[in-house]
């Protein structure tokens, strides 16, 4: 059948629908990938924030822990003056 004709044109209009759908299809796998590639990425940056914030409370306790140990060492030296120092 000649193209000129309706149904030439309407096999036409058919095949380029079908390529349409095709690509839609390929377009929805792609999008679908691309959502479970997104969601594994959040639940990485969602780990690397709760590190970062452990990695935080942890610097913090061992700032405190330093300023503790410097100020027990200190009540340690006046302990050690006035028990164990000399005897008048």
């Amino acid at each position: 059948m000649s193209a000129d004709t309706v149904p030439g044109q309407l096999e036409e209009i058919r095949a380029e629908l079908l390529a349409g759908a095709r690509r839609m299809d390929g377009i929805e796998r792609q999008l679908e990938q691309n959502t479970v590639i997104t969601l594994q990425v959040k639940d990485l940056l969602d780990v690397q924030n709760t590190a970062r914030l452990g990695f935080k409370a942890a610097w913090g306790i061992g700032k405190f822990i330093a300023w503790a140990g410097g100020i027990a060492a200190g009540l340690l030296a006046f302990w050690a003056l006035f028990h164990q120092g000399p005897k008048p």
